[in-house]
């Protein structure tokens, strides 16, 4: 077994933590120094295992006061023994001991969550004093090992490492898999009394600041994580050497779990009678499913991972992503369609699954019904998604589709550039005082749906508060707004608003000038770095239109109308044109941005077209008066 050493005890580290030994490289850019870390997990048998760990952290200002509370997170398959805390001065010593009763233990309970069983011991020591050092270690005992802790020591932005140590023991028979991201170290072995252990070790690592537009923060450090080959969790043995294998034991999770009322099962039927379209039945199936049902959170020991009962789904109106996912398969089964449930990792900015590492990385589930030529992907907790849309939080990844079989890795769909379209036309009418009334159409579709569609689950009165909150328009008084949404696989929302611009031409003897972008206007562009370490992601390609037509007194021409503009690089394109007839100019905007990820010397480059963008954004028009 690998064991702590008796040399770190609290009494013998003090003058370890004395703040003048840092190396003073580490401070720079720091808010926080990890000063010495012993992480070990002992594996004893597939479903039982014990994680120490020892971690020192000096915080070096306010920013880094985030650093230094202790959370444990526990349920009933992990119990949390031998906590200790310890708070030193900038010379070592020993200022606050935690006594056991001022360690909280709380319900960690989610508040989407109608049940769940974690809770949290949680301590934070408040200190007006830099710097100062915090010591803790703890114990989890694991009563079921579905999955092994993984080791990321970096924990945190504008963090350095002055050590960090990881080990994993494991008995021979059972073996353990591991995979390392961005470490360069050395993995180490050795045997003794029948089992393996495997360590690493990272020093002196220097903290990383913040960089606009770079991958998420867990991708571009160093990590090792790990996964057991056989396991077992509440009585449920599993092998996870492959994804096929991992699938087999979602199949075991689910087996059983189709079964429906028989008068549901007729409802179903009788819903999709004389419908010939494959498509479409599947759509009348989905929109039942999310008729009566709602979505409710339960993570109670293997229920985080086994769905209800289709039947108690049924009854109740109500489940999770599991359950709900679950209960459309056997939907579909039941007029006899063929479906697959999906894990994945959803979110906005969830880091991308590791393929080639079969392991428990999910935290959501969907479900996949392949057609003739197609793939339909279902998100069943939302009751106001429409029938086939992804959006930001599930599409263009990786995940994986249980079959029959097993599992497999297969990827959601990417909308591209031109289904990511946001158009817009626009009249403003201006009168002489340089009021103005504005007619404002606006079609958003692909994942520009998402940013809107959101304000639908609104009463109109709210919905008026979010649209005086998301519009740019400096002075104005909405008169009228209403949305229609067209659902298809790719759907869009119109929105149509009425509203009264308030001196929106300013006034300058017989001059109006106007700024003709009205609510497009490229704003807050990235800042200009020194040097840039990390690779240039743009996560999202798009296409963004609008058209405004202005309809100007009678008394007014044009001074000053903007010069066309067209600019076109790797990032994207963006043009700016003008058209004048009597009483009337139309200004056409229209930008574009590929996805992509691009080299870090890309950046300034990507800075200065962003730049010329806003600049342009900016101008104005001039008009004089014509006597």
């Amino acid at each position: 077994m690998v064991l702590l050493g008796s040399s770190m005890a609290f009494a013998a580290s003090v003058p370890r933590y004395a703040f003048h030994k840092v190396d003073e490289q580490l401070t720079h850019k720091s808010d926080a120094i990890l000063r010495y870390e012993e992480k070990s997990f002992i594996v004893e048998s597939k479903s039982k295992g014990t994680l120490k760990v020892r971690k020192a952290i000096t915080i070096l200002n306010h920013y880094g006061d985030r650093f230094a509370p202790l959370f444990i997170y526990y349920d009933p398959q992990r119990k949390v023994k031998n906590i200790d805390y310890v708070v030193y001065d900038e010379n070592g010593k020993e200022i606050k001991k935690a006594k056991n009763s001022e360690i909280e233990d709380n319900s960690a309970h989610s508040a989407g969550s109608l049940y769940d069983d974690y809770r949290l011991k949680f301590y934070e020591y408040n200190s007006s004093k830099y710097p100062y050092t915090v010591e803790y270690s703890y114990e989890i005992e694991f009563k079921g090992l579905f999955y092994y802790p993984s080791w990321s020591p970096v924990s945190g932005r504008n963090l350095a490492v002055e050590e960090s140590n990881f080990s994993v023991t494991v008995p021979k028979d059972l073996g353990v898999r591991y995979k390392a991201v961005n470490f360069e170290g050395e993995t180490k072995m050795s045997n003794a009394n029948n089992e393996k252990t495997y360590s690493w070790q990272l020093t002196n690592y220097y903290a990383q600041e913040k960089e606009p537009l770079s991958p998420e923060f867990a991708e571009i450090l160093p990590s090792i994580h790990l996964a057991p080959n056989d396991f077992e969790y509440e009585g449920y043995a599993g092998n996870m050497e492959s994804w096929k294998s991992f699938g087999q034991w979602i199949n075991k999770l689910n087996k059983g779990r189709d079964d429906l009322p028989l008068a549901t099962q007729a409802e179903v039927r009788a819903l999709v009678q004389g419908i010939e379209d494959e498509k479409e039945k599947i759509k009348k199936v989905y929109e039942y499913m999310q008729s009566k049902t709602r979505y409710v959170s339960i993570q109670l020991g293997i229920g985080g991972y086994q769905p209800f009962p289709a039947s108690v789904v049924d009854e109740m109106g109500y489940g999770d992503c599991k359950a709900l996912t679950n209960y459309t398969q056997s939907l579909l089964k039941a007029i006899g369609i063929e479906s697959y449930y999906t894990l994945i990792r959803a979110g906005e900015d969830a880091t991308p699954i590791f393929t080639d590492f079969p392991s428990t990385q999910f935290n959501h589930a969907i479900l996949c019904v392949p057609v003739a030529q197609d793939t339909i992907w279902l998100e069943c907790t939302d009751q106001n998604n429409p029938f086939g849309y992804l959006g930001y939080f599930t599409s263009d990844r990786d995940v994986l589709i249980v079959d029959k079989e097993g599992g497999k890795i297969a990827h959601t769909t990417s909308y591209s550039q031109e289904e990511n379209q946001q158009s817009r036309k626009v009249v403003i009418t201006l009168n002489e005082e340089g009021h103005g009334d504005a007619q404002i159409r606006t079609v958003y579709q692909g994942l520009q749906y998402a940013h809107i569609s959101p304000i639908l689950r609104y009463p109109k009165n709210e919905q008026e508060k979010i649209i005086y909150q998301k519009t740019s328009i400096p002075n104005f008084t909405l008169l009228n707004h209403h949305y229609e949404v067209k659902e298809r696989a790719n759907p869009t929302i119109e929105e149509r608003l009425e509203v009264k611009l308030e001196k929106y031409a300013q006034l300058s003897s017989k001059r109006f000038f106007f700024t003709p972008n009205l609510l497009n206007q490229m704003d807050g562009t990235p800042p200009q770095l020194k040097e840039r370490k990390n690779e240039v992601v743009v996560e999202t390609a798009f296409i963004d239109t609008d058209s405004i037509t202005f309809l100007i007194p009678e008394s007014m021409h044009p001074e000053y109308i903007p010069e066309p503009t067209h600019i076109k690089n790797e990032f994207g394109e963006y043009s700016l044109s003008f058209e004048q007839e009597q009483g009337k100019i139309v200004f056409v905007r229209k930008f574009k941005t590929q996805k992509g990820h691009f080299p870090a010397e890309a950046y300034d480059e990507l800075v200065k077209f962003y730049e010329r963008i806003a600049q342009k954004d900016a101008q104005k028009i001039v008009l004089r008066k014509s006597t």
